[in-house]
């Protein structure tokens, strides 16, 4: 109910349909890769995964793309039936130029399990825009992402945790890192609605500013029309703590290393909350190399 959704919608000639019939549990993790390439193209990936009763899969969508100036507005939906459970993960690794707008939406019914995790990493400019819908009695998600921006990149991300049934449950977490002259921007909303009542929530988002050009915005909100719930959301944004980084340059660590270890360790239990464990370690890698920049000038920091 977007621009860009309904650019999507009218501009999709295909897309990637998983349908799991009711009682089939799939063990291997589902991939879909999305490769976009030529300067000034535009793409529109449409994707919809319906999880029927008691079914249970691992889904894996990847985001590539060449360093060509390119747009990319897709669209993922998720339906997760009753007592349902997925793990659903999204890679977002597009090339230095690429500009990408993603919607991601996922409707959860009564006792059904719906964890999502996500990693960004790429694009000159990325909106994720991610909603879950806890629509049913019991329903429960867990929403987590990693995020780092260097260079001028702009990493920009909008969250949506609707409590529409009783004893939902919904814990969110979001972390990123930026340095150089990149930005992040977070705004969330949980909204509990008068039928959701007995419901809990947790909403939080946690940023690292490397370098002084660098900016990170949060802006957590809560919305709340039922009278017997647990709700808390918070957010904070600083620099890399000085006591963590004299700790271990008092025991022989480099400034640069120090910094590096804390920032993965920043990391860590977003990682270890990953819907997917076997990606993991591919993960961390993905981040690491991230952060060889931070050889560059770091000691005049």
């Amino acid at each position: 109910n977007d621009a860009f959704s309904l650019l999507t919608g009218a501009m999709t000639a295909g897309g990637a349909f998983v349908y799991v019939p009711k009682n089939v549990v799939i063990e291997k993790p589902i991939v879909i890769i999305h490769w976009r390439e030529t300067e000034g193209t535009a793409g529109f990936p449409r994707t919809l995964v319906v999880m029927e009763e008691n079914s249970a899969a691992n889904f894996i969508e990847r985001f590539e793309s060449s360093d060509e100036k390119l747009f990319i507005s897709s669209v993922s939906e998720c339906i997760v039936k009753a007592n349902a459970s997925l793990k659903y993960l999204t890679i977002q690794e597009n090339g230095k130029k690429a500009f990408h707008v993603g919607f991601n939406r996922a409707v959860v019914h009564r006792d059904a399990r719906f964890e999502s995790s996500t990693v960004a990493l790429g694009s000159k400019y990325a909106r994720n825009r991610s909603e879950v819908a806890l629509i049913e009695k019991n329903a429960t998600s867990k929403v987590v992402a990693v995020y780092y921006g260097d260079s001028d990149q702009v990493l920009d991300f909008r969250t949506y945790q609707d409590h529409v049934g009783e004893y939902t449950e919904s814990d969110l977490l979001f972390k990123g890192a930026v340095e150089q002259q990149a930005k992040s921007i977070y705004s969330g909303l949980i909204k509990i609605r008068e039928s959701g009542q007995h419901s809990v929530a947790t909403q939080n988002n946690r940023n690292l500013v490397l370098d002084h050009g660098a900016q990170a915005e949060s802006i957590p909100n809560l919305i709340i029309e039922a009278n017997d719930v647990q709700c808390a959301h918070g957010s904070t944004v600083g620099p890399i703590d000085e006591e963590q980084m004299y700790y271990l340059q008092t025991r022989g660590v480099s400034k640069v290393d120090a910094e590096k270890l804390i920032v993965m360790g920043f990391f860590e239990d977003v990682f270890s909350r990953l819907s997917i464990p076997s990606l993991i370690d591919p993960l961390r890698i993905s981040v690491k190399e991230k952060l060889v920049s931070l050889n560059s000038g770091s000691e005049d920091k």
